[in-house]
């Protein structure tokens, strides 16, 4: 990243396609990605039209070629980062949606940027080397830390105090709406006809 300019394009198929690289878009992605609700086919075309500037234009090409622009885009997500994860952990530590205030709050402190500005133009492999790159001491660097924990290798009140702080701040689970649906008219007597 130091010394050369960020991409804004990626290949497919040897041509030169250009690509958002806002990291609002990143952000997107990663929770599109995490979203189980979304077919893998539903998914494909929403990754395309996040990612490609010109999908709309030649939608055609990039179905084509959907392998390999499906490929370039995770290329790009993925930046130039070996791993985004605190530690060693192959938890899952952060989630950007539950975690957005703590983010916000942290980026501000430390860089001096507001992620809530709305003009911010912010490159998505910019974004992933700060984010790599906040203080052990920001909220949610401690909070990552936590979840990352293996508790299984201690023991007693350090245990304890873990085990506690990882219920406290784990990362929630998404609710299907429909499931949600399902439950709360079994709850109030079991009329499931409008919904199923």
């Amino acid at each position: 990243m130091l010394g050369r300019a960020l991409p804004c394009s990626v290949t497919v198929a040897g041509e030169t396609c250009p690509i958002d690289t806002d990291w609002r878009i990143g952000v997107q992605m990663e929770s599109l990605l995490l979203d189980d609700s979304v077919e893998e086919e539903q998914k494909s075309l929403l990754v395309l039209n996040l990612y490609f500037l010109d999908f709309f234009k030649r939608p055609g090409f990039y179905l084509s070629h959907l392998e390999e622009s499906l490929k370039a885009c995770y290329r790009f997500y993925q930046g130039v980062q070996p791993s985004r994860e605190h530690g060693q952990s192959s938890k899952r530590v952060y989630d950007f949606e539950q975690d957005e205030g703590l983010l916000a709050a942290a980026f501000l402190a430390d860089y001096g940027i507001d992620l809530t500005a709305p003009d911010l133009k912010l490159h998505w492999h910019r974004f992933l080397a700060l984010f790599s790159g906040l203080r052990e001491e920001d909220t949610i660097s401690r909070i990552m830390s936590i979840r990352a924990a293996d508790t299984g290798k201690m023991k007693g009140e350090e245990r304890d105090w873990y085990t506690r702080m990882q219920r406290k701040y784990a990362i929630r689970q998404k609710e299907d709406p429909l499931q949600a649906r399902v439950e709360e008219a079994l709850l109030s007597g079991g009329d499931l006809s409008g919904i199923l």
